[in-house]
């Protein structure tokens, strides 16, 4: 954990992973739904897990998706790894990051952090520049806001916009979701440097609707994301 003194943020990151996976053997016959991991492959340091879809022996992981799926780093029943913010101020947990710093260093009233753009013994200041950089890593990126104020108040989502700086050429795509429902939106419209899509409807034509709400946008493109505003619309609960 480190404390942020400037913003009253409290940054506590969760570091842990299932243990006692079996290791993916050639020898060794595999039945569906059982689950291994993958020696000497790893991402940052963190095990990958891998689920058999259909029996089979000798099928290499990575190069038999029709014998193995992935189990995501998201999945809580086999890894524990992010980093929130607790703000102190406000009383509420307000963000949910990508970044996995093992430590924490306050200098000059700043936070400075190890394994954030590269595992390699290199420490960056936490809240400065403008971009997030991706060094070498052949993954799929995205990013994943949650919509989350006006806590405990059902809201009907209509729109995002996303500031760009710039006019885009191509846009990214959107997936809604709340605790039930979900929905995807391709078509923006963009003014001066921003850029905006409403919230489809779920599959079955009703709105979107919950307590809270993610956005997750993904873009095959470079895409700079300098800030981002959601539309909804709540009834205010009147005190009896």
């Amino acid at each position: 954990m480190g404390f942020d003194t400037k913003r009253d943020n409290l940054w506590i990151t969760s570091d842990a992973y299932k243990e006692g996976v079996p290791a993916w053997s050639a020898s060794s016959d595999y039945f569906a739904g059982d689950i291994i991991s993958l020696s000497g492959v790893t991402f940052y340091n963190y095990p990958l897990f891998f689920r058999a879809l259909q029996n089979g022996s000798n099928k290499y992981p990575l190069d038999n998706p029709t014998y193995w799926e992935q189990i995501p780093l998201s999945d809580g029943d086999y890894y524990s790894i992010f980093t929130i913010l607790f703000n102190e101020k406000l009383n509420t947990f307000t963000s949910l990051c990508g970044a996995l710093p093992n430590r924490y260093f306050q200098y000059n009233n700043e936070l400075l952090v190890p394994n954030v753009k590269s595992p390699w013994g290199r420490v960056y200041e936490l809240n400065n520049g403008t971009t997030t950089y991706f060094d070498g890593l052949d993954i799929d990126f995205y990013v994943q806001p949650v919509v989350n104020k006006i806590q405990n108040t059902t809201k009907r989502f209509l729109s995002i916009g996303l500031n760009t700086g710039e006019d885009q050429v191509n846009f990214p795509t959107v997936d809604f979701a709340t605790k039930t429902q979900e929905s995807t939106s391709v078509d923006f419209e963009q003014k001066n440097g921003n850029i905006f899509t409403a919230v489809e409807p779920a599959t079955n034509g009703e709105p979107i609707t919950g307590e809270y709400m993610t956005f997750k946008v993904m873009s095959d493109n470079d895409i700079t994301i300098l800030d981002a505003v959601a539309k909804m619309y709540y009834r205010p609960r009147m005190p009896r």
